[in-house]
């Protein structure tokens, strides 16, 4: 059996003496050394039942493990609890304040940053994994406004009911978040879900511009077709999420050993001979290198 593991070695800066503190502080280069660890794409992280997103303009920060401990990203773990994280250059020190930041787990800044309002626009500096920890928490989540992320990975075990059952919830949130842009006609909550959602192959590809085009051009054409009724179309499948209701048209489409295809629906009109539903599909491929199933494109209905 393949090891699981990215087989990405990562040099990580820091301190021995502070292996399970919540950042690092750096205070000469004696404090420094270079070791070799793994990022493991299988660990999740999260708080009070909710995923954490853990993408980056970089790419995905999987924790990594070194050692035997397990290392996170502490700015994701601590603005999903609320807090503010910030990168005091001049002092090479990672501050934490609680209950002072955006607590919808937002992308973190890159280390020389600072995060004055819990922003979470990427910017350009170094020392990417200082901020990395192994800490854990019990600290309770007052985050009721995180998006539902789909799964990331399979092993390739996993059956396509299990699949197609774990991600309904995603699938809901996904589709109200076309319904609103639907109505409003802008695309950036969708394409920022995609964006922190859909995950590169063996060859660091990504399928994003794909599901995204897909996207844009259902929009566009439910406004071009269903001139007069595309604002009644969201606000019904807008209700029918609200009361929990997928169609019954929502299948698993594929289930192949590379690929697994599923479709997630919610009727929006029934005056035609079809009902009109909204809907998107989601597919998993599998990755040869890890051996396991990878969230690879959405299509839009």
């Amino acid at each position: 059996m393949k090891n699981l593991f990215n087989k990405k070695v990562l040099t990580v800066i820091t301190v021995a003496s502070l292996l399970t503190a919540i950042g690092s502080v750096v205070y000469a280069d004696s404090a420094i050394k270079k070791i070799s660890a793994f990022q493991n794409g299988n660990i999740a992280i999260e708080v009070d039942g909710q995923k954490i997103n853990l993408s980056s303009e970089d790419g995905m920060l999987y924790p990594i493990v070194y050692q035997g401990r397990s290392y996170v990203p502490a700015k994701y773990v601590a603005e999903s609890l609320g807090a503010r994280v910030d990168w005091d250059n001049k002092r090479q020190v990672i501050t934490i304040a609680s209950g002072t930041g955006d607590n919808s787990a937002a992308l973190p800044l890159k280390d020389g940053n600072s995060s004055t309002t819990g922003s979470n626009q990427p910017s350009s500096n170094s020392n990417k994994n200082a901020s990395s920890s192994s800490t854990t928490t019990s600290k309770p989540s007052t985050s009721t406004s995180a998006s539902v992320n789909a799964k990331s990975f399979y092993p390739k075990n996993t059956t396509a009911q299990t699949m197609f059952n774990d991600n309904k919830a995603a699938a809901k949130a996904l589709i109200g978040l076309y319904a609103k842009a639907l109505k409003s006609k802008d695309l950036t909550e969708v394409n920022a879900w995609l964006k922190a959602n859909i995950q590169k192959d063996r060859y660091d590809n990504d399928a994003y511009d794909h599901s995204s085009s897909s996207f844009k051009d259902s929009i566009d054409d439910y406004r071009k077709y269903y001139e007069d009724e595309y604002i009644s179309f969201a606000d019904n499948a807008l209700a029918a999420l609200a009361a929990n209701n997928l169609s019954s048209k929502s299948k698993v489409n594929m289930d192949e050993e590379r690929t697994k295809w599923f479709e997630y629906y919610v009727e929006v009109s029934d005056k035609y001979v079809s009902p009109v539903t909204i809907g998107v599909d989601f597919l998993y491929s599998i990755n040869e290198d890890t051996n396991q199933y990878y969230f690879s494109q959405v299509i839009f209905h």
